[in-house]
């Protein structure tokens, strides 16, 4: 038991043998529709009459691997809602360049994001400054509620905490300190 990827998809396949799941590769899904007995899976190898459909979608982001957006349409056919997708762990991009000098630093940082009518969200981790703005995890992580925001037409803004976990109250003590000559 590795729980590493090859072992994880040998199980599945072993599984999905067991129960009598068939596997058709090479089948790029065009169409599917509800039927009486279950769905009937159009693809550009011929049609699939199936029980049940996991429909699992991928994103847009690889269109040389199939991962091209069709899914949605093929979700939306079959009566799902489809929310917008906006771009994810991606950095972003910094106005100015006060940043520049920074490129190559990495510190840690709670970032929060502040969406307009939305309760402020948190989330900690690396940043890495970049010559054109900031990435790494903490970044990435929180980059999909900026975008979605954007989307949506929302005022958002990001701040940065460099002293993670410690509240303003505590950086105002330690600032008072500093004023009265303890550093």
């Amino acid at each position: 038991n590795t729980n590493s990827a090859k072992t994880v998809l040998a199980a599945l396949l072993a599984e999905a043998g067991h129960r009598g799941v068939s596997l058709a590769v090479d089948h790029r899904v065009l169409e599917i529709n509800k039927s009486d007995d279950g769905f009937l899976v159009k693809t550009s190898q011929g049609a699939i009459l199936a029980r049940a459909v996991v429909l699992a979608t991928g994103g847009k982001s690889l269109p040389k691997t199939g991962s091209d957006g069709s899914g949605y349409a093929l979700a939306e056919k079959l009566g799902h809602t489809v929310v917008a997708t906006t771009p994810g762990l991606d950095p972003l991009i910094l106005d100015g360049d006060f940043h520049v000098a920074l490129s190559g630093v990495s510190l840690e940082v709670e970032l929060t994001v502040c969406v307009e009518d939305e309760k402020p969200l948190k989330h900690g981790g690396a940043m890495l400054w970049t010559h054109f703005g900031v990435s790494g995890p903490a970044t990435l992580d929180v980059s999909r509620h900026w975008h979605r925001a954007k989307l949506n037409g929302k005022l958002v803004e990001v701040f940065a905490s460099f002293f993670p976990g410690i509240h303003a109250a505590e950086l105002d003590q330690v600032r008072d300190f500093q004023r009265i000559g303890g550093f």
